[in-house]
């Protein structure tokens, strides 16, 4: 499970894609039909939380999306084979598919007179990508028994909530700077003070139902017209991202604690 999220960072690194940002789509490679049942069972929400990625896919068939390669391990093989290491290590490069589906199943091979067998040469996992996709849209990296291939398309759905996921962390700081508690009846209140309220409506609306899950109710957008008394309500101003582009709104939120707990 670790190998997986380590994967998903590293692609994050190299794509310059932050955690805030979602990742569409992860489809997780691997043979071991145990693995992947982990993943697909009590860790797929663990991985999607830490990896912030909307949908994980586990596939067995190493081959739908990759191949086989095999590289000898000279450091051991060198000094059991001496000079007939470079004719064994050029007849472990040539080996086919089935043939490497073969050796990894059985764990040896016999090549040249010389039994060969996995602990000396290692059978790596290579992404093919489809010829309609570029490596901008999708790619993907493993440690060489899993592979992890990210759709990195970006959709301005994903985009808003990506903004949502924000707004929500940025109100729970804010409940919990304030000291109300989990259990306090809450209204929130947001009003734009620069930016387009249009696209931060757009946001809202589209994300209505996990705020309303965040919250215990749907938040309110304009501004908070009563009284702000102290010690029931509290607000912040903050500035986010915002959909495809490089805009940012300028929000102040308003948390109005309704009942004590």
């Amino acid at each position: 499970m670790q190998s997986v999220i380590d994967v998903v960072r590293k692609l994050r690194n190299k794509h310059t894609r932050p955690v805030k940002t979602p990742i569409k789509e992860i489809t997780i490679v691997h043979g071991d039909e145990s693995f992947l049942a982990d993943i697909s069972n009590q860790l797929q929400e663990y991985v999607a939380e830490e990896c912030n990625v909307m949908n994980i896919v586990v596939c067995s068939d190493v081959l739908k999306f990759s191949k086989l390669k095999a590289v000898p391990d000279w450091s051991v093989l060198g000094k059991r084979l001496g000079k007939k290491m470079g004719l064994v290590a050029k007849s472990i490069g040539a080996l086919q598919q089935d043939e490497l589906i073969r050796v990894r199943d059985v764990g040896s091979v016999e090549i040249e007179g010389e039994t060969i067998s996995t602990s000396e040469m290692k059978i790596l996992t290579e992404f093919v990508r489809p010829e309609e996709f570029s490596e901008s849209e999708l790619d993907a990296d493993g440690d060489g028994e899993v592979l992890v291939i990210a759709d990195l398309r970006v959709s301005e759905a994903m985009l808003d909530a990506r903004t949502a996921r924000e707004v929500i962390n940025r109100v729970q700081k804010l409940r919990k700077s304030s000291g109300i508690q989990i259990a306090d009846s809450i209204k929130v209140y947001a009003e734009v003070k620069q930016g387009s309220t249009a696209c931060f409506e757009r946001v809202i609306h589209g994300n209505s139902e996990a705020i309303a899950e965040a919250f215990g109710s749907q938040l309110t957008l304009g501004a908070f017209e009563g009284d702000k008394v102290e010690g029931a309500v509290f607000a912040e101003t903050h500035v986010l991202d915002i959909g495809l582009g490089e805009d940012t709104v300028e929000l102040e939120l308003v948390i109005q604690k309704l009942s004590m707990s």
